[in-house]
């Protein structure tokens, strides 16, 4: 069926509780999971997501997880969860939806209000520390072995190496710990609009965390299609902004993912939004 094997088929009908006469991709997204629209023989279409790597099969384990814990009006709804090898997670479709870019001000407004009932939510997820990498000091990492980052030439070297100290230290005034519900990969491939209903998916990194920098990660993705630069949103915080451009800097500078291709390169894109902020946020001259 255009590609997905009768084995899977045969659990998906399952979940859904109908046969499938139709199978597509699913396009767009970074994740190393199989994604696809499937519609069934009462009309029903749903977006289904296999674990195929032993990352993403761990990631939908994790989402599966989040559904069962968490229910918000943001979330979409899950139609069926196999935790069998592979595991198949299968959720209603949300392809006809409005998907950003582009940014006006009532969608960014309507997103705004959705992250913060994210974070205003109750649910027993794991801390940041157990579902993430604990080790936050990302410029501390770098300034160990700079190579892979000066390669991307986002910074001249002449400016890392004067400010990278700078950079350390705000950035380690602050930490993704904390007591409220955070999604931890707010990027526009996981938002998007009904005429009623602002949607977020892939809850994978769901965990227990730091609101703030929550927020401040989603910022760079919003500058870099046209939306308000982060000041505006999250104004005078250099802690967070130094936080943020770490942490895209040391994901963009790691190898390349042969099962994810385009991960590096939009890690390297919102790097480039989020070091400058950092830039202004210390009153540093600029990066590039």
């Amino acid at each position: 069926m255009n590609g997905l094997e009768r084995a899977l088929v045969i659990r998906v009908e399952a979940l859904l509780g109908d046969r499938l006469i139709a199978a597509m991709p699913a396009i767009g997204g970074y994740s190393s999971a199989q994604r696809w629209i499937v519609r069934a023989h009462g009309g029903r279409t749903a977006f289904a997501k296999v674990g195929v790597t032993p990352v993403s099969a761990m990631d939908l384990r994790r989402e599966a997880t989040v559904y069962e814990r968490l229910s918000l009006p943001c979330m979409p709804e899950v139609y069926g969860w196999d935790a069998a090898e592979p595991p198949v997670l299968v959720l209603c479709d949300l392809s006809i939806h409005a998907w950003p870019p582009p940014w006006t001000t009532n969608r960014v407004d309507r997103v705004l209000q959705v992250i913060d009932s994210v974070h205003s939510a109750s649910a027993q997820l794991p801390q940041y520390a157990e579902a993430q990498d604990a080790d936050e000091d990302w410029w501390g990492r770098i300034s160990a072995a700079p190579e892979a980052f000066l390669r991307l030439d986002v910074a001249r070297p002449d400016w890392f190496h004067r400010n990278v100290g700078v950079l350390a230290a705000r950035a380690r005034t602050v930490s993704c710990a904390g007591s409220s519900v955070t999604h931890y990969d707010l990027r526009s491939d996981n938002l998007c609009f009904s005429s009623t209903r602002t949607y977020l998916v892939d809850w994978s990194h769901a965990c227990l965390g730091n609101p703030r920098l929550d927020l401040a990660l989603f910022l760079p993705n919003l500058a870099v299609e046209g939306g308000p630069l982060p000041e505006v949103i999250l104004p005078a915080d250099p802690a967070a902004a130094s936080w943020v451009a770490g942490f895209f800097a040391w994901h963009a500078s790691k190898p390349h993912i042969p099962t994810a291709p385009a991960v590096r390169t939009m890690q390297r894109r919102l790097l480039e939004a989020a070091l400058p902020w950092a830039a202004r946020e210390l009153d540093l001259e600029p990066p590039g």
